[in-house]
């Protein structure tokens, strides 16, 4: 009579030749069953659904094995190396836009998704060279809420929402005279002449008449 164990899984007495050898050495048996073995191996991972109206395309660039939808996810493709359609964490810029690093050819490379669904879901007819987000929110990378820009407009519409703010004066880091420079500027027009202030003030003349003219330093 063949030997005998008892499987740790299923609690049942069965022959040693049940059970799949545990090394290649063949010195050892594994303690569950070739039947129990074998229902571990069919748990199939679950596949992350789509949400309802989502749509997928290739990532543009990334063809055969990344998938963007119209939402703003990223998903590895089912292939050779991966079985299932796998959700992919995206990072965050510290100014709020979402990227992924992916690897092609043995080098990384950063990834936006706003500008991956933009290349994936819309048209670009006037090979436009910047995505802009419509209402400002750098962390909805849906395809309603993008659009491609030139880089001028993307920066209007950046000022536009007060997403950025403009520099002014002494704030300005081109900026070569103090608030209380220009006022002093000023309280000497007609005094000395415009060539003579720039020279004390390291300006040009140009620009000592635009401070009193009031078309430079307007603010104050």
């Amino acid at each position: 009579m063949s030997e005998v164990k008892v499987c740790t899984k299923c609690n049942e007495t069965k022959s040693v030749y049940e059970f799949y050898l545990h090394d290649k050495l063949k010195t050892e048996r594994k303690t569950a069953c070739k039947s129990c073995q074998s229902k571990r191996k069919k748990i199939i991972r679950s596949i992350p659904a789509d949400l309802p109206g989502e749509l997928w395309l290739p990532m543009v660039g990334f063809e055969n094995n990344y998938a963007i939808s119209d939402f703003g996810r990223l998903k590895k493709t089912k292939n050779r190396k991966n079985s299932t359609n796998q959700i992919l964490k995206q990072s965050t810029t510290e100014k709020g836009y979402k990227f992924k690093m992916i690897k092609k050819d043995g080098v990384s490379t950063i990834n936006y998704i706003h500008i991956a669904v933009a290349k994936a879901f819309i048209p670009n007819p006037d090979n436009l060279p910047e995505v802009n987000h419509k209402f400002g929110k750098k962390w909805d990378n849906r395809k309603t809420e993008l659009e491609w820009s030139t880089s001028s407009d993307n920066m209007k519409h950046s000022y536009a929402l007060g997403l950025q703010v403009s520099l002014k004066g002494e704030n300005h880091n081109m900026s070569k005279l103090t608030e209380k420079e220009v006022l002093e500027i000023r309280t000497l027009k007609g005094v000395i002449t415009h060539k003579e202030l720039g020279e004390k003030y390291g300006v040009s003349r140009q620009t000592i008449s635009k401070i009193m003219n009031n078309t430079l330093w307007k603010h104050i």
